[in-house]
């Protein structure tokens, strides 16, 4: 389940922090909502009031969650919603009494204290979601970088053959950090590997299956029915919780990690 995954957990720093409450001074100052385009008065010192209001609660926030965090042992997505979804909910009642007693409205104003965490929601929410896709993105991409390269130094003398199922005697030898990757076209396996500074390939009648059994190494995965890919040669990875787009240098083509191989590609990870 997606809201499971392990998620990053980042305390903000008070320069985030501070940033964020002066959008809020912005939002509160320049586009007036709750009703503060009727207010008769200058509404500049009640605004930055309400952007410190807001750092402060995010101060006080960041603290509980910093403990809550000890006793935890991964922070999952789920985590970073609710962790969020209490932020803004904290955020909207601190501004919501604020604002009433700056007004002198009542703190049982439950129209108003629904208009406050309406607008927070939305505001609050739509930036903070993106930032919690963009950040889970980023580990995955994180995570799999620091696993590039890290048996290409001990496989350094290993060498592979890789044998035609169909004619006797061709094969082809090689380093096993030379191979790049298999793609598998109709009945053959076309076999991408380095040689020097360039990349060749030779075609073999043999299954994705026959090839896996001839590798028999944890670098050496299967990413799509399709593919499969030398793990210690992956220069770049982009993708998210559906699937991969794998680069190994210095083949130019893309190779894709399919969905169903995603699971099993992180436990290598």
């Amino acid at each position: 389940m997606i809201l499971q995954r392990k998620y990053p957990f980042k305390e903000s720093t008070w320069k985030e922090q501070l940033l964020y409450a002066f959008i809020v001074f912005l939002i509160l100052y320049l586009l007036r909502p709750f009703g503060l385009a009727t207010a008769q008065s200058n509404i500049l010192l009640p605004c930055l009031a309400s952007g410190l209001i807001t750092f402060l609660l995010e101060l006080v926030h960041t603290s509980v969650a910093r403990q809550v965090m000890k006793r935890k042992t991964k922070w999952t997505i789920l985590d970073a919603c609710i962790y969020t979804i209490l932020l803004v909910v904290f955020i909207g009642v601190g501004n919501f009494a604020f604002w009433s007693l700056y007004f002198g409205a009542s703190l049982l104003n439950f129209s108003l204290l629904f208009s406050f965490l309406y607008w927070t929601f939305i505001i609050g929410l739509f930036i903070t979601f993106i930032s919690i896709g963009i950040s889970y993105n980023r580990l995955l991409r994180t995570e799999l970088a620091s696993m590039l390269n890290k048996t290409a130094k001990q496989q350094t003398d290993i060498r592979v053959s890789i044998r035609d199922a169909a004619v006797r005697g061709q094969a082809l030898e090689l380093p096993i950090n030379d191979f790049l990757f298999a793609e598998s076209i109709r009945n053959d396996i076309v076999v991408h590997y380095k040689r020097q500074d360039t990349v060749a390939t030779q075609t073999f009648r043999l299954t994705i299956a026959e090839l896996m059994h001839q590798l028999p190494y944890d670098n050496v995965f299967q990413c799509h029915r399709s593919f499969v890919v030398n793990l210690n040669n992956i220069t770049n990875a982009k993708g998210n919780s559906n699937g991969y787009v794998l680069t190994l240098s210095p083949a130019q083509e893309a190779v894709p990690v399919s969905r169903s191989y995603v699971a099993k590609l992180k436990t290598f990870l």
